[in-house]
């Protein structure tokens, strides 16, 4: 009988510690996806913010653009560039650049 306990007891123990190191390895598994998922999120977020300053970018590309058309100056070595819209336009968007 007492062999039975000895087993009985051994195979407690085994048990156990299976028990607990897959219940630990488990807790780390957990931790892994959610930081995965944190990352995930934060990779999304980053993106939508990219796109709209790409966005915003062609945007001001059109304008710039729509200036160019719009500047009735044609090709003239001395004629003076420094009021036309396009250049007017350009030294505000470098002001807020800053």
């Amino acid at each position: 009988m007492r062999y039975f306990q000895a087993i009985i007891l051994a195979l407690c123990i085994i048990f156990g510690f299976l028990a607990y190191y897959y219940h630990d390895r488990a807790n780390s598994y957990c931790e892994l996806w959610k930081n995965s998922q944190a990352n995930n999120e934060y990779l999304i977020k980053q993106r939508r913010e990219d796109n709209e300053k790409t966005l915003a970018i062609s945007e001001r590309n059109r304008e710039l653009e729509k200036a160019t058309k719009m500047d009735k100056s044609s090709f003239d070595w001395n004629y003076d560039i420094s009021h036309s819209p396009v250049i007017l336009r350009l030294q505000s968007n470098k002001g807020s650049l800053r």
